[in-house]
């Protein structure tokens, strides 16, 4: 199919969808976002976009970096992260140099990268490693399930 005909198709099929629904597409260039009215949001500059996940798109540039637009296409977080995961609860889980933390929309970060592994948060807790054991921290890197025991990724604090 020519570029111009998938276009014309996301935008027949995004007419049912909500007027934040940012649709993928890709080019030569490299992979961008369109609104529901068929404008670049997102300019197809990257390697990778993500789904809209608490208002935040994350975007990996052809440098490998990670980084993240809001629904309206602003560039929020440049990209410089080695991973970036969806927001929720306001915040994204990141990997820098080895090491989890934890970003807010603006990328500020709020828990400095010094985990071995973080999941995203889950009813205000996020899931941590460090050196072997695991537990829970809060929004403010307070750690409130002590980091003690057997790790097991799959869980969440529900």
């Amino acid at each position: 199919y020519s570029p111009s005909f998938l276009i014309v198709r996301l935008i027949k099929v995004s007419r049912q969808l909500s007027p934040n629904i940012l649709m993928l597409f890709k080019t030569e260039n490299g992979r961008g976002r369109l609104n529901v009215k068929g404008d670049t949001i997102i300019q197809p500059n990257y390697l990778s976009t993500g789904n809209l996940s608490d208002g935040m798109h994350i975007v990996q540039a052809k440098n490998k970096k990670w980084g993240a637009y809001d629904e309206k296409g602003n560039l929020v977080i440049e990209p410089q992260f080695d991973d970036l995961w969806h927001f929720y609860e306001g915040v994204a889980n990141f990997r820098l140099k080895g090491k989890y933390g934890f970003a807010n929309k603006k990328g500020e970060t709020i828990i400095n990268p010094k985990f071995d592994y973080a999941s995203q948060f889950n009813n205000g807790l996020a899931y941590v490693e460090l050196e072997g054991k695991a537990g829970f921290i809060d929004k403010n890197g307070n750690i409130v399930i002590p980091i003690i025991y057997e790790p097991y990724r799959m869980t969440r604090f529900e």
